[in-house]
């Protein structure tokens, strides 16, 4: 097992010990509210992103306004399991 450090598993090596790990958790989850807040003033306006490699190029056009630094990291890769991709015809 590979971790930050080890503080919630001994038997992990250790990635990188001397980072500040409070900071880090603050850090991620300042962008989780930051990302929750964005998509329900999305749903909210009645919008749903369907992400797949087939729309990234168009959504990345819609969102070019987006501060990308204040939200979390979004696939770039189709999900093997995603059930959505059938609202957009991508099924064979």
């Amino acid at each position: 097992m590979v971790a930050r450090n080890q503080l919630a598993f001994r038997e992990a090596r250790a990635v990188s010990v001397d980072s500040d790990h409070l900071a880090i958790n603050e850090r991620i989850w300042a962008k989780m509210q930051a990302t929750f807040r964005w998509r329900l003033a999305q749903l909210g306006e009645g919008k749903i992103e369907v992400r797949s490699e087939a729309t990234l190029t168009d959504i990345e056009l819609d969102y070019q306004e987006e501060n990308w630094q204040e939200l979390l990291e979004f696939p770039t890769r189709d999900a093997p399991f995603d059930d959505y991709r059938s609202l957009i015809n991508l099924l064979d």
